[in-house]
């Protein structure tokens, strides 16, 4: 799983869809446009290889945080396999 990059302002917007804000609630509070939280969640979608509003905040969070535990797991496994 690669990492992703997203910009500041693209995690701002990703945090907000995650605690269910809609784009003109995003909007207001960002205040920027509604068009440009448009905008952002395209590139944010891209990104993250989502296919919609869920798929993306899951995706951002699993590649998030998955790739130190992926990493723990992976190095206990070679631990282990080492030990038989």
């Amino acid at each position: 799983m690669r990492k992703v990059e997203l910009t500041s302002r693209e995690e701002e917007v990703i945090i907000l869809m995650a605690e269910g804000l809609v784009d003109k609630e995003i909007a207001q509070k960002l205040r920027i446009s509604m068009r440009t939280v448009q905008s952002y969640n395209v590139k944010i979608y891209i990104k993250l290889g989502a296919k919609n509003r869920p798929h993306a905040v899951a995706n951002y969070y699993r590649k998030k945080f998955s790739t130190n535990y992926s990493t723990q797991i992976s190095e206990m496994f070679k631990f282990y396999a080492q030990k038989k």
